[in-house]
């Protein structure tokens, strides 16, 4: 087991979460354009700082 495997698992769960999240505002058809990309590229950079978590957790444990 290495020293980050639980931080790594948080990560993951953030990016599941995270991506739930972004599914589910881009089925929203409702939110004025502007909004609307406004909101999907908050839920974009959620994803990519999970994904960048992960990546930095996983390096770590080498």
């Amino acid at each position: 087991m290495g020293r980050y495997d639980a931080q790594i698992e948080k990560s993951k769960q953030m990016l599941a979460d995270a991506e739930a999240d972004y599914a589910e505002r881009a089925a929203r058809t409702d939110l004025p354009r502007s909004t609307r990309e406004f909101v999907l590229a908050e839920a974009q950079r959620r994803i990519d700082e999970a994904k960048g978590m992960i990546e930095t957790f996983t390096e770590a444990n080498r």
